[in-house]
């Protein structure tokens, strides 16, 4: 007998994203619902995050519009969306 214990969160579970400069280490908290786009640029020490005219600029800027509207919109599917996550086990609590 095989036991597998998986950690899941449904887009909803997601409050907030966390951006960190590689080049100062500055980490700043944003809550989903008062963000619209990245940030171009650290607020620590102004090093440039990601270009605005990049194609993961926009891949960026379209995963926090979908992660704040899907709460709205998922009764409109007729699925439930959960992400798999891994590295979650007992020693990290």
């Amino acid at each position: 007998m095989t036991i597998t214990k998986t950690h899941t969160i449904e887009p909803e579970d997601i409050t907030a994203v966390e951006l960190e400069c590689k080049a100062c280490n500055s980490k700043t908290v944003r809550p989903l619902k008062n963000q619209t786009q990245v940030p171009l640029r650290c607020g620590n020490c102004s090093a440039l995050l990601v270009r605005e005219d990049t194609r993961e600029n926009a891949a960026l800027n379209d995963l926090i519009a979908l992660l704040k509207d899907f709460g709205e919109r998922r009764t409109e599917l007729g699925f439930g969306l959960r992400f798999h996550i891994k590295g979650l086990d007992e020693s990290a609590k």
